[in-house]
């Protein structure tokens, strides 16, 4: 599988994270993408979005920035859901 995530480039076009978030991020939604179970995608989905939910509390970043983590987030979790259906099915 393709690990889109492990890159070092942008997140998202546009996005600014101080250094070090970037790279957490990455390492947040690689767990999603290359986890091996629906109920594993939904764990790693839930820690990211804790992790921006943690931000937001702190006041960290605007409310636009935080709305495309958890864009960016609930899209990772949703290929991979999908994934692994179509990878359930194709085996029955």
């Amino acid at each position: 599988m393709a690990e889109r995530y492990r890159n070092t480039g942008d997140l998202l076009p546009g996005l600014v994270l101080p250094a070090g978030w970037a790279d957490q991020f990455r390492k947040l939604l690689a767990r999603i993408e290359n986890a091996d179970t629906p109920v594993n995608c939904l764990l790693a989905q839930e820690r990211a979005e804790g992790v921006v939910e943690g931000l937001e509390l702190a006041k960290a970043r605007d409310a636009a920035t935080l709305e495309r983590l958890y864009l960016l987030i609930g899209g990772a979790a949703s290929v991979r859901l999908q994934q692994l259906e179509r990878g359930a099915r194709d085996n029955n």
